[in-house]
């Protein structure tokens, strides 16, 4: 296995409780060898398709999945593909390598892993994902779609190995401080190091692109010059968690970071919480994965809603108070 490379700072984390816990995992995992392999044959724009096809033929269950995604709503095809070749030809190099390094990877560590901690993953991964796309859709090309679907599906996955390692006692962890802030200070206090830099050290060692391990480190703590790509996916971390918890405290601060960095009203965010929940639950079918939950859309819009006017009699207030302090400054001139 490649060690990692010195390109990433882990300021936070112990690397070297890191590493001990990754070299165990690396007696139950190898790195995915048929992901990396077409990693490497689509590094160019004109790739080798046929080169692609023989590595595909070699994992049946990749290349099931490069079909099951090729025929998915997502891209609304008048008819089925059943051929390989047509739909690495549909697919094309980025969403490719989406599928290579996602796929294969998640479905990986996802074995033999807790399935209550297993279902909470892919809530939280596809939450993500999809967010995150939606983000970069709205960047108009500062970060592509797939790259951020990607850097989000893939963010979470320290969750996985920690389930593995750990079994029980990390589920017990998880379950007594959710998903969030609270549960990485938990996991550097017993462990050393919380699962965001486990996931990144992971995605580093296998070599996987830095763009997607420094989004995998910095999806719950930014770093103050954070690449883009790390912003979207912790904007949509932040998203994912009040799309789960219609009350979460967060909400005026992820409102406040998508008015700033993509003008969003409330209107529109409700249009965002819309689409993704329609999304993330499209997606679980194309995962074949099934969320512990549904997502409540009314409630969260309902809190922005609610905020939305708090903000306006805020302003209001302050605007009376401003205007009396200029009332009353008036009329002492009036008797000066």
């Amino acid at each position: 296995m490649p060690v990692a490379t010195a390109m990433v700072s882990y300021t936070h984390d112990d690397v070297t409780a890191l590493d001990a816990v990754l070299d165990r995992v690396s007696r139950l995992h190898s790195a995915p060898q048929v992901a990396q392999r077409i990693l490497e044959l689509t590094r160019d724009l004109y790739f080798d398709v046929g080169a692609v096809l023989r590595c595909l033929e070699s994992d049946p269950a990749l290349a099931a999945r490069v079909l099951r995604v090729v025929n998915s709503a997502h891209y609304g095809l008048g008819s089925r593909v059943t051929s390989l070749r047509q739909a690495v030809a549909l697919l094309g190099q980025r969403s490719l390598r989406l599928v290579a390094m996602t796929f294969s990877l998640v479905d990986a560590l996802a074995r033999g892993a807790s399935a209550q901690l297993c279902a909470e993953y892919w809530k939280q991964a596809l939450s993500l994902a999809v967010v995150a796309s939606y983000l970069a859709k709205l960047s108009r090309g500062a970060v592509a779609q797939d790259s951020a679907y990607a850097a989000g599906l893939v963010a979470d996955l320290g969750i996985l190995v920690l389930t593995q390692v750990f079994g029980e006692s990390y589920v017990q962890l998880y379950q007594q401080h959710g998903h969030g802030p609270a549960l990485i200070a938990a996991e550097r206090r017993e462990l050393g190091f919380g699962h965001a830099a486990l996931g990144a050290r992971l995605l580093e060692r296998w070599e996987f692109p830095i763009s997607l391990v420094l989004a995998t480190l910095q999806h719950h703590e930014l770093a103050e010059a954070s690449p883009f790509l790390s912003r979207l996916v912790y904007l949509a971390h932040l998203t994912s968690e009040i799309f789960w918890q219609a009350q979460c405290s967060q909400l005026a601060e992820l409102r406040r970071h998508l008015r700033e960095h993509f003008g969003l009203d409330t209107d529109q965010f409700i249009d965002l919480v819309r689409q993704c929940a329609a999304d993330i639950e499209s997606h679980a079918r194309l995962f074949e994965v099934e969320l512990p939950e549904r997502l409540d859309c009314q409630a969260l819009e309902e809190r922005a809603r609610q905020q939305q006017m708090e903000a306006a009699v805020a302003t209001a207030l302050e605007l009376d108070t401003v205007l009396a302090v200029l009332g009353e400054t008036d009329d002492s001139r009036a008797f000066g």
